[in-house]
C-alpha cells in the first residue's frame, strides 16, 4: 500500500516511475514506517498546495509496465483512496483468520481522532 501511495502521488506530480519501492532497503518494520511517514508528509504538502481548479486538470502517467493512461486529477486520488481501503480490509480479515486483534479502519473514527489531536494542539 506504500508503494502505490507513492506511485500515485508522483504520477500526480507528473512523474511516471518505471519501478516500485525496492522492499529490500528496508531493514526492519521501524524503516517501513519511517519512510511511509515521509510519504504521508509528502502527500500532506502537495495536497496543502494543490489549488481547486487543479483537480480538473487531466493527469497522463504511465503504468510501472509502461502502458499510457490519463484521467482527470480528482478521479486518480478517488481511485488511490477506494483502492487502499480494499487492501486495509484485506489485511485486516487476513489479521482476523490469524486470530489476531485488529484496530478499526473506519474513516468516521480516523476523522474523530484527527480533531481530537487537533483540539489538544489549540
Amino acid at each position: 500500500m506504500m508503494g502505490a501511495e507513492w506511485i500515485w502521488l508522483e504520477r500526480w506530480k507528473g512523474v511516471s516511475h518505471t519501478r516500485g519501492i525496492d522492499e529490500g532497503e528496508f531493514a526492519d518494520i521501524v524503516a517501513l514506517r519511517d519512510r511511509w511517514t515521509l510519504i504521508e508528509e509528502h502527500r500532506d504538502f502537495w495536497y496543502q498546495s494543490l489549488k481547486e481548479e487543479s483537480l480538473a486538470e487531466t493527469i497522463a502517467y504511465r503504468t510501472l509496465d509502461g502502458r499510457e493512461y490519463q484521467g482527470p486529477l480528482w478521479q486518480l486520488v478517488q481511485h488511490m483512496v477506494n483502492h487502499s481501503t480494499y487492501h486495509r480490509g484485506q489485511i485486516v480479515t487476513l489479521l482476523r483468520i490469524l486470530g489476531a486483534k485488529t484496530v478499526s479502519t473506519d474513516l468516521v473514527l480516523w476523522d474523530r481522532e484527527q480533531e481530537a489531536r487537533a483540539a489538544a494542539k489549540s
